[in-house]
């Protein structure tokens, strides 16, 4: 429904104008969706990380800055349980700037300058606790890093030094062995030759 009926259209003067949700209901969900993506079950947290890619499409920055700071709030709050959940915001944010010149890449930008520094320090805390959540997070920060690297590097916010941190961050996993329930997996898919 959010990704159908979320833009407004435009009409002929004489045409009936076509549903869309009233802006009273969209400013219930932009105030509620980053949290309800942040509480919510995988399956449910899907749906919702595609809602919102498309409420950011139509509204960031013109209708909804605060998305901003709820991103800054739960990015910096001490409880990891809420990372998975603002960092696959926050990789909605930058996949709607992917592939836009630099130039139109201003709002993202402005953001991230707030937010890098943060995945950095939150990637470095996580590095040693090789768990499934932290390494889930950790690879939703290297994606949204990707992301905003991937066709553009946007020198206001990449340097020679925090671009070197960011590589040794990477060898670092990279020169990380494999973890054991990795390599069961990887055996299983082997021995039932599943491996195309």
């Amino acid at each position: 429904m959010v990704t159908q009926y979320w833009p407004d259209r435009e009409t002929a003067p004489r045409d009936i104008s076509p549903y869309t949700i009233p802006e009273e209901d969209r400013h219930c969900i932009r105030e509620n969706i980053v949290e309800a993506i942040i509480h919510s079950p995988e399956l449910i947290r899907v749906q919702l990380t595609t809602c919102i890619h498309h409420i950011i499409k139509h509204d960031y920055p013109s209708r909804w800055t605060a998305i901003v700071d709820k991103i800054g709030f739960y990015l910096q709050s001490d409880n990891s349980a809420c990372w998975l959940g603002i960092l696959l915001c926050l990789y909605q944010l930058v996949k709607n700037y992917e592939y836009k010149k630099p130039e139109e890449r201003s709002p993202l930008v402005a953001a991230m300058q707030h937010f890098l520094p943060v995945l950095k320090d939150r990637f470095i805390q996580l590095l040693p606790d090789q768990s499934d959540q932290s390494v889930l997070i950790q690879k939703q920060i290297f994606k949204i890093f990707y992301a905003l690297v991937q066709y553009t590097l946007p020198l206001e916010l990449i340097n020679q030094q925090n671009l070197t941190e960011w590589i040794e961050i990477l060898k670092t996993v990279v020169n990380r062995d494999v973890p054991n329930v990795s390599l069961f997996v990887i055996s299983y898919i082997t021995k039932h030759k599943y491996l195309v």
